[in-house]
């Protein structure tokens, strides 16, 4: 499960580092930019401008966008072909692994709580301000049963709107991620809930199939004459006989070939007519499958 190991990798990394530099004097346009100085994880970084912060957080997201429609074609090809018992298994085990990750990001969502690895400490060398510090003389006020004097002098005007305009632009990736978590999950559940009840056929899609350039003809042809020497287990009935119909359907979730699953079943049917024409052009050029048996 390549491609879904990454989007989940993706969906619980923490991108706060990415906004973090050690020296903004080295950056392109320095002089014209806003580097606010933080402390993290107990390191002096500086941390890149709001603007430039909002820039990168649709980069992010568009490149998860990308590696969610993977992970969700990925799903199909997991699932195609299985029993019930085994589709429920597979998405509930991968439910799981996705309310591991949202786990972690909703402590994410409010980043001045330390649990949060947005969590840093702006102006943490000032000792007229700290964002912390505010917080803790509004609650204290508030417990005390006052109202907050906004004539004590913790902090200048421009320090409240930056912050402010800090925390909504840093907490919005958390957030976003969370979303796209959660759909995540209720996509899962519908493809859980249709494979399982049989109401659609599911469809992988083309993208992630084998594209076949031959004739149809030839394709099924192939495909019957390895499953009539014991190299493929075709699907059966209770009588023993293959089901050429279950068979088309496995054959065209593997391959992208313009076919039908009743005209394909005819040449997987080595028997048929359509098959038997197919076969004497093969003969002509010497085309031929031993049966396992021969070469094992």
């Amino acid at each position: 499960m390549k491609a879904i190991t990454k989007f989940l990798e993706a969906l619980s990394d923490n991108y706060y580092e990415k906004f973090l530099i050690e020296n903004p004097y080295i950056q392109k346009d320095y002089e014209n930019k806003y580097y606010s100085e933080v402390l993290y994880n107990k390191k002096v970084y500086y941390e890149i401008e709001l603007d430039d912060i909002s820039t990168l957080i649709t980069e992010i997201l568009l490149k998860l966008k990308a590696k969610y429609k993977k992970a969700i074609s990925e799903v199909y090809i997991e699932i195609a072909n299985k029993s019930s018992s085994e589709i429920h298994s597979i998405i509930e085990n991968l439910i799981k692994s996705v309310n591991v990750n949202l786990k972690v990001i909703k402590n994410d969502f409010y980043i001045y709580d330390k649990n949060s690895r947005y969590f840093s400490e702006t102006n943490f060398n000032s000792q007229d301000f700290s964002i912390q510090s505010a917080i803790n003389l509004f609650s204290e006020e508030i417990n005390n049963g006052k109202y907050f004097d906004v004539n004590k002098n913790v902090f200048s005007s421009f320090d409240l709107y930056y912050e402010s305009e800090r925390g909504f632009v840093l907490s919005y990736l958390p957030v976003a991620l969370f979303t796209i978590g959660n759909a995540f999950i209720l996509e899962l559940i519908r493809i859980k809930e249709e494979a399982i009840s049989n109401e659609i056929k599911i469809a992988i899609p083309e993208t992630s199939k084998l594209k076949w350039d031959g004739k149809p003809a030839h394709l099924g042809y192939i495909i019957g004459m390895l499953a009539d020497s014991e190299f493929l287990d075709a699907p059966k009935r209770d009588s023993g006989d293959i089901n050429y119909t279950q068979f088309a359907k496995q054959v065209l979730n593997v391959f992208n070939v313009n076919t039908t699953e009743n005209t394909l079943s005819k040449y997987l049917n080595t028997t048929t007519e359509k098959a038997q024409e197919t076969k004497r052009k093969f003969d002509e050029i010497g085309f031929d499958i031993p049966h396992k048996k021969r070469v094992n």
